[in-house]
C-alpha cells in the first residue's frame, strides 16, 4: 500500500476472558473507535494519537497467528493511507486479501459455507447478499447485528469478491490511488467512480453476486 511504519505501534495478545478488561488498563481512554468481532478473536484500534492493535488469542497455531497479524495490520495501514476514511467492505476486503495473499490463508472453505448459507437463505425468502452500501457500515460484519455469523461472513466475502476484482483490472498500485483519494476526504462510491471509472450499482452487476 505503500506505507512504510514509522510511528511505533503496541500489539497486546492476550487470552479471550482477558481482552474484556483491555480498556482497563489501556493508555487511552474509550471510547474506541472500532470493536470487530473476528471468528473467536476480537480486535480493537483507537485512531486517536498513538494507534493500538490488540488480540484475543487462546491456543492458536503459529500459521493462524501470521493469518491475523497480516489481517490486523492491513486494517492499521488501510486506516492511516486513506485517514479513516476507508468503507468497512474496503477494510475488511483487503485484510482478507492480505490473508490469502501474503500470509498462505485459503478461504476456500469460508467461500463455501457463505454460498450454501445464501441458497438456504433464498429457500427462505430472506435477504442474502448485501447491498454495497450495506457494507460501508460495521454492522453487516457484526454477527449480532447481522444475523448470524454466517450472515457476517456473507459480508466478509462478498468484500473480498469486490477486492479481487479492483485488483484485477488495475493492480495494487490503483489500489493505493483510491486508498488516497479516500484520505481526502471524498465519500467511498466517488472515489470509486473516480479512480476505476466504476460505481456501486455497476459492481453490483459485474458481481451479481459471483
Amino acid at each position: 500500500l505503500d506505507f512504510y511504519q514509522y510511528e511505533s505501534v503496541e500489539i497486546y495478545l492476550m487470552a479471550t476472558g482477558e481482552f474484556s478488561q483491555l480498556s482497563q488498563f489501556m493508555p487511552l481512554p474509550p471510547p474506541w473507535d472500532g470493536s470487530i468481532k473476528i471468528d473467536s478473536f476480537s480486535y480493537r484500534i483507537s485512531r486517536a494519537g498513538r494507534r493500538y492493535v490488540a488480540e484475543a488469542v487462546e491456543r492458536v497455531p503459529e500459521k493462524q497467528l501470521r493469518w491475523y497479524a497480516f489481517h490486523q495490520y492491513m486494517h492499521y495501514a488501510v486506516d492511516a493511507v486513506s485517514s479513516g476514511n476507508a468503507p468497512m467492505w474496503l477494510h475488511e476486503g483487503l485484510a482478507l486479501y492480505a490473508e490469502n495473499r501474503f500470509a498462505g490463508r485459503s478461504l476456500r472453505q469460508y467461500r463455501k459455507r457463505v454460498r450454501n448459507f445464501v441458497v438456504l437463505q433464498r429457500r427462505r425468502n430472506r435477504p442474502s447478499w448485501r447491498s454495497m452500501r450495506e457494507l460501508e457500515i460495521r454492522d453487516a460484519f457484526d454477527p449480532a447485528q447481522a444475523g448470524g455469523d454466517f450472515a457476517a461472513w456473507m459480508a466478509y466475502i462478498q468484500s473480498l469478491d469486490v477486492v479481487e476484482y479492483l485488483m484485477s483490472i488495475e493492480g495494487e498500485k490503483t489500489m493505493v490511488e483510491f486508498l488516497k483519494r479516500l484520505g481526502e476526504g471524498l465519500a467511498p462510491e466517488e472515489s470509486l467512480k473516480d479512480i476505476y471509472n466504476v460505481d456501486y450499482e455497476e459492481i453490483e452487476r459485474l458481481m451479481s453476486w459471483k
